[in-house]
């Protein structure tokens, strides 16, 4: 996980000074310090899809271009155009939702993300699935756990997935989206981090089925791009 930059207001005068950074209370800005400017970019704010809200920044060169990233989940925050989010064969998503789950699979289907999505009412039947996909050699091209359903969470889930793949030595594991209702924590974080390939995806105020198919979209090429 990448170093948030919230941690720096833990630090009442290292926020003040940020805060004044970014209100412009240092006075011109042909006067501010080389320091100053750098902490200025890394406080510029962003939409992110994976948090859901306006988040700081931080640059990371790459080659001749700087790619900016969500100071809080890492996910890097295109500026130019996008391209397009390839279709996958078949998602596969769980959640104890039943409306919710219906309409995102709808969803993924309408945008092109998928030629089929399978919806799973918790972490049992979607094992099963998975299983019976892998005894055909059907392929998986994602996964997308609720972290909270009842009986089998989301993560418990992840863990029986990438038991179930070494068992039978296929050749890639399936990247897994994980949602959550809230902001995940650096404990959550960590343990989605051990289930790699895996990012997540905060509900927060943009959690309508619409909203979260969008923002899904924007996440799936990242993830793919860390399962290869």
């Amino acid at each position: 996980m990448q170093p948030s930059l919230f941690s720096h207001f833990h630090n009442p005068g290292t926020g003040l000074a940020l805060f004044n950074i970014l209100r412009g209370a240092e006075g011109p800005s042909d006067k501010r310090s080389k320091r100053d400017k750098v902490v200025e970019r890394k406080v510029a704010f962003r939409y992110c899809p994976s948090c859901g809200e306006e988040v700081f920044t931080y640059c990371v060169p790459k080659g001749a271009e700087t790619e900016i990233r969500c100071s809080s989940c890492g996910l890097p925050l295109e500026v130019g155009p996008r391209a397009k989010s390839p279709s996958l064969d078949c998602i596969i998503i769980a959640d104890d939702d039943k409306s919710f789950r219906s309409t995102i699979a709808d969803l993924l289907i309408q945008r092109g993300l998928a030629l089929s999505v399978i919806a799973c009412e918790g972490g049992f039947e979607l094992l099963s699935q998975i299983t019976e996909r892998f005894r055909n050699a059907l392929p998986v091209g994602l996964v997308i756990l609720d972290v909270l359903m009842p009986y089998l969470d989301g993560l418990a889930t992840a863990k029986a997935l990438r038991a179930v793949e070494k068992g039978l030595h296929t050749s890639f594991p399936i990247p897994i989206l994980f949602l959550f209702p809230v902001r995940s924590d650096e404990s959550w974080q960590k343990a989605i981090a051990r289930c790699q390939p895996a990012f997540f995806l905060n509900k927060g105020p943009d959690s309508s089925p619409d909203q979260i198919a969008e923002r899904i979209e924007k996440i799936i090429s990242y993830l793919l791009r860390q399962a290869h």
